[in-house]
């Protein structure tokens, strides 16, 4: 089944619009297939996409990532306290935030989220003290999807869903789709975008990520509702 829609729509408006439009032009005929079969509306589904990644699976050959280390601290570092301490830093308090690395123990620390390459060289290092634990503290692709969720979406290994995330684009969108529970389901259907933001992107950041998904939402075409 081709990815891309028969018919593409224009890409105009502010970068909200452009971003979701862009989504559609490019992931439109296989999210309308997959919406359809949940029951979910494409615009909510283009909505998600869009907010986890930008509309953006795979940049210059490699899946989208994000190394988050306070997983990585929790599958691997609080067993090994004092290497992790030496590359590794997350806040205390809201572990999703400060988050900072350095390959040399006497360098600077840098902060490397929002840039692919810094993300790539914080995950390879993470993989050559622990590949398997590295893996399972990135989140992947157009869906954003952690690779602990890796066994949920149907994988065998989280190294298998990474090695499959950089090859097709197909597996992002699928993905997406095996993520979802019915409770996702039922409150992505009913537009209850905080709702379902409590399930996918966790209670902490409830708020943030349905107000996020509200505006692409709101910032769907109007004409391909």
């Amino acid at each position: 089944m081709p990815v891309e829609p028969a018919k593409k729509v224009e890409v105009t408006g502010n970068r909200i619009q452009q971003i979701v439009s862009e989504s559609y032009n490019k992931y439109g005929n296989l999210l309308s297939h997959l919406s359809d079969k949940l029951g979910i509306e494409l615009a909510a589904s283009v909505a998600v996409l869009s907010v986890e990644s930008g509309g953006v699976g795979i940049d210059r050959g490699r899946a989208l990532i994000r190394f988050e280390n306070h997983l990585f601290y929790k599958y691997w570092g609080k067993f090994n306290e004092a290497k992790f301490r030496q590359h590794f830093q997350f806040a205390a308090s809201k572990n999703w935030l400060g988050h900072k690395f350095r390959k040399d123990p006497d360098g600077e620390w840098i902060d490397f989220h929002g840039d692919q390459d810094k993300e790539y060289e914080a995950l390879n290092f993470a993989r050559s003290l622990d590949d398997e634990k590295a893996l399972l503290s990135i989140s992947m692709g157009l869906p954003q999807i952690l690779g602990s969720n890796s066994k949920l979406i149907g994988y065998d290994s989280v190294q298998e869903m990474f090695e499959n995330f950089n090859k097709d684009i197909r597996y992002h969108i699928f993905a997406l789709f095996d993520f979802f529970s019915p409770r996702m389901i039922k409150y992505l259907s009913g537009k209850e975008f905080v709702n379902f933001a409590k399930y996918y992107n966790g209670q902490g950041q409830a708020r943030r990520y349905g107000k996020f998904i509200q505006d692409y939402y709101e910032a769907f075409p109007k004409n391909l509702g």
